[in-house]
């Protein structure tokens, strides 16, 4: 008897641990989260519009780099390891609420080097999630590891 109400209890504990995995999912995936910033952000990098990237800048980053800065750092990587083709989430690393840190594949067109792993930390301001430190700002070539 003990036995079939600890597997019901079980049972209850694997259904809810299921449905907070989901909702996780769901809510990451939403206009306004850290995954759809970073999405954004490397799709204006393939299209090579440096203003919009810039705009998806945390208030913090734009105060200690202009956008000329931001962009001779894009230039620079351009030439260095050519234009990307793709960038995919693999991994968030940390959440602490109003902060997050993801870890990103970005896969190049240069068959030399191919893909390169970053990681980028988010912030919440003004309720949208903006891009701050990390290899898909301060550049692939000159960021040490978070």
């Amino acid at each position: 008897m003990i036995k079939k109400y600890t597997m019901i209890l079980f049972c209850i504990f694997i259904e809810f641990v299921s449905i907070k995995t989901v909702y996780s999912i769901e809510r990451d995936n939403s206009q306004n989260s850290c995954i759809s910033t970073i999405h954004e952000y490397c799709s204006e990098w393939i299209k090579g519009d440096h203003k919009a990237m810039y705009s998806l800048l945390s208030s913090t980053k734009t105060n200690d780099m202009t956008f000329e800065e931001f962009k001779e750092i894009k230039e620079d990587e351009m030439r260095k390891i050519g234009a990307i083709k793709k960038c995919t989430i693999t991994d968030k690393v940390n959440n602490t609420g109003n902060k997050a840190l993801y870890s990103v594949k970005v896969i190049l067109h240069n068959n030399m080097i191919n893909q390169l792993n970053v990681k980028n930390w988010c912030e919440i301001n003004k309720r949208k999630w903006l891009l701050t430190n990390g290899g898909l700002v301060d550049g692939i070539t000159r960021t040490p590891f978070y």
